[in-house]
C-alpha cells in the first residue's frame, strides 16, 4: 500500500512458512519489489508528479 503523505510503502509478504507478519515492512527508499508478480520499480518513480518528491 502507498502512504499518501509521504514517499513510502507499506508491504505485507508471508515468511517461508506462509505466515503473514505481524506487522507491514516499511520501504522508503530504494525499489518496491512485489516478487509474487514480478514486479519492481523506484519507489520515488511512483510518486512522480506529486508534491512529496523533488
Amino acid at each position: 500500500m502507498l502512504q499518501s503523505d509521504a514517499v513510502a510503502a507499506h508491504v505485507l509478504r508471508r515468511d517461508a512458512g506462509g505466515m503473514w507478519p505481524e506487522a507491514p515492512e516499511k520501504v522508503v527508499t530504494g525499489d518496491l519489489i512485489l516478487a509474487s508478480i514480478d514486479f519492481r520499480a523506484a519507489l520515488a518513480d511512483l510518486y512522480a508528479g506529486t508534491d512529496l518528491v523533488g
